[in-house]
């Protein structure tokens, strides 16, 4: 199982709730396997004990959360990592 750096860890714990960043973890490393990045294709590996189309809209409402805004999310990331190098 892959795991993200310890500080991308930290802050994403932060931006999102734990539910939430549990489904990131899980949509992580079922990223990691996919060859294509479709969500039906996601949503049928996704580990989750529903129904297929539950899981698909499961999975939409996930992506579309507002903590999603580059803003919020990669710009910390991204300055974090260039101070550090």
């Amino acid at each position: 199982m892959f795991q993200l750096p310890q500080f991308y860890q930290e802050y994403l714990k932060k931006q999102f709730n734990l539910p939430q960043y549990l489904t990131l973890c899980l949509l992580v490393n079922l990223l990691q396997n996919l060859k294509t990045v479709r969500l039906e294709e996601m949503a049928k590996l996704f580990p989750y004990p529903i129904k297929l189309r539950s899981r698909i809209k499961k999975l939409q409402r996930f992506l579309s959360l507002k903590n999603w805004k580059v803003e919020t999310i990669w710009f910390p990331i991204l300055k974090s990592w260039i101070m550090n190098q």
